[in-house]
């Protein structure tokens, strides 16, 4: 990790994820005992569940409180093309993503707005595989050195 070699990463990511199941599997995280926990959860509960915001809010305000570190780092959902994934409606993908800020705020955690990193400057779909959901490898490699300049702040 560019500069940061003294770190193991454990990837729990679970394909398809809510924050709800992301939930239920929290104690997996917490065994790990993380010195940085990167939470990157809640795009499948704004694109495919819709009206959950509240329990949105609720399961990641719980999952942040399970971790006894204040090194945790919080990513929002991404931009995410409604073109190819028409159930993907923007104004509520930016909803889930202030929800999201504030319970990092909340929970004094750091926060990454991917969404906006990805839409500030032209063209969004260049961040995206051609599914239109998942980073491409550009994406990628601006989400990890988002998330190695925040470590660098820790």
């Amino acid at each position: 990790l560019q500069g940061l070699s003294d770190y193991e990463i454990v990837n729990l990511g679970v394909p398809g994820a809510s924050t709800t199941s992301a939930l239920e599997n929290v104690a997996k995280a917490v065994s790990e005992h993380p010195d940085i926990l990167v939470l990157n959860v809640g795009i499948n509960d704004a694109i495919n569940i819709r009206n959950n915001i509240s329990e949105y809010a609720t399961n990641i305000n719980a999952i942040l409180e399970a971790f006894p570190t204040s090194q945790i780092i919080v990513l929002g959902p991404s931009y995410v093309d409604d073109l190819k994934k028409p159930q993907a409606i923007q104004a509520i993908i930016l909803e889930y993503n202030k929800a999201i800020a504030q319970v990092a705020i909340d929970n004094q955690c750091h926060f990454i707005d991917i969404y906006e990193l990805e839409t500030r400057e032209g063209n969004p779909n260049i961040f995206l595989q051609e599914d239109g959901l998942h980073p491409s490898e550009f994406g990628y490699e601006m989400i990890a050195n988002r998330i190695v300049a925040t470590i660098a702040t820790l």
